[in-house]
């Protein structure tokens, strides 16, 4: 058991073996899961699948009227 961790810790996952189909975001999701530093790594899953819904993608910004092209 003690082996399997220490390979954990000391070895990055291949990627190499990741499937090409799979999505450039989810890899991305991914490696932020698997990081080794705690501070660099997703905390919550939830959060992963909320990001993976677009809950923290920006709305796109309305266009904006300049003040002085309104009529009054």
């Amino acid at each position: 058991m003690a082996d399997v961790l220490a390979s954990v810790l000391a070895r990055e996952p291949d990627w190499s073996l990741v499937p090409a189909n799979i999505p450039p975001t989810v890899v991305v999701y991914l490696r932020r899961c698997l990081q080794k530093d705690p501070k660099q790594r997703v905390h919550d899953i939830g959060d992963v699948r909320l990001a993976l819904d677009g809950a923290f993608d920006l709305a796109p910004a309305s266009p904006t009227v300049p003040l002085s092209s309104v009529s009054t």
